[in-house]
Parts: structure tokens; C-alpha cells; sequence
């Protein structure tokens, strides 16, 4: 249902509206691609977080201080969290 390609196209079309000004747009689009890579990989992964970057940036642009803030909060919460990554972390546990 949801693929990769389609994470790549949104966090894509999202990135050219930013550069373009389109603010809206991009917001629109980053939000898509948040949803992709949750549904892909979790809501704690580094993706997410990334791309919750590129929210800030964007809100930061808009002087939505607050909107950026507590996304900057959920950005660190992520990536203060182990997660487990196609079953790697137990390999390297010896597990």
C-alpha cells in the first residue's frame, strides 16, 4: 500500500514547493510524507524525523515559533528513542 517511491515523490514535490515559496504546498506535502514514513518505518525513526525537520524549517519560514518549537521537542524525543531496525540492533546483541 504505502512504498518507498511514493515517500521519495512526496518528500520531493514537497522540497520544490519550499524552494518555490509555496509554503502551503510544501506543508500540504511534508505532512504526506510524514504519514508514508510512519506507515514505512515507524514513528521513530530517523526519516520521521528528518522530514519533522523540514516542518520546522518550514514554520520557521511562516513565523509559526510554536508550531516549530514543540516539533523540535517531538524531533528530539525520536531521536533519544532506541528503536530496532529490520531486526539489526538484535544481530548486534547477539541475540
Amino acid at each position: 500500500m504505502f512504498d518507498r517511491q511514493k515517500l521519495i515523490d512526496a518528500t520531493s514535490s514537497a522540497d520544490t514547493a519550499m524552494d518555490k515559496g509555496d509554503l502551503d504546498r510544501a506543508e500540504t506535502l511534508y505532512t504526506k510524507a510524514i504519514i508514508i514514513a510512519e506507515k514505512l518505518y515507524g514513528k521513530n525513526c530517523v526519516s520521521v524525523a528528518s522530514l519533522l525537520m523540514s516542518l520546522v524549517r518550514l514554520y520557521t519560514k511562516k513565523g509559526d515559533n510554536g508550531h516549530a518549537n514543540y516539533l523540535k521537542t517531538k524531533i528530539q524525543e525520536i531521536l533519544t528513542t532506541p528503536v530496532e531496525i529490520s531486526g539489526q540492533f538484535r544481530k548486534f546483541q547477539g541475540q
